[in-house]
């Protein structure tokens, strides 16, 4: 299944569920999942076909289903999940990233669905943020 996002693609990938070689780091869950069971994780991924990419993987480990997005010459940093206030469903948020665009040499803040994993949104960034691996996200009343 392939969908248009923002010149951006959306896709499922039923052949992860086959043993394969598959390039990915920096794990995020949900936070109201940390310590319980939980079916949702999100991973940094690197393209190694002739894309030149990074992306961003989100993994059902129960209903074994995967999408991802990723864009020619976009980098962005270690994906972090914001819970929607009072979601329900494991994967009810959003998820964030600053981007690097290798081309113009812009930065930009992306938002995700993190159900659908659509760019929802896109904040420009008045000073370039060099592609950097971590990432974190804190609420106000976090004891950091």
């Amino acid at each position: 299944v392939s969908t248009q996002s923002t010149g951006s693609e959306v896709r499922d990938h039923p052949q992860m569920w086959t043993p394969r070689i598959l390039h990915v780091d920096f794990p995020y869950i949900n936070d109201r999942h940390r310590g319980k069971p939980f079916c949702i994780v999100y991973l940094h991924t690197i393209q190694w076909d002739n894309k030149n990419a990074m992306g961003i993987l989100k993994l059902n480990l129960c209903r074994q289903e995967s999408s991802n997005w990723d864009d020619l010459n976009l980098f962005p940093v270690e994906p972090v999940f914001v819970g929607r206030p009072g979601g329900r469903k494991e994967d009810d948020g959003v998820l964030m990233a600053p981007v690097f665009n290798a081309i113009t040499q812009d930065s930009e803040l992306y938002i995700w669905d993190a159900g659908t994993m659509k760019v929802v949104a896109r904040l420009s960034s008045p000073i370039r943020i060099p592609w950097t691996n971590h990432g974190m996200w804190m609420d106000a009343d976090s004891e950091f």
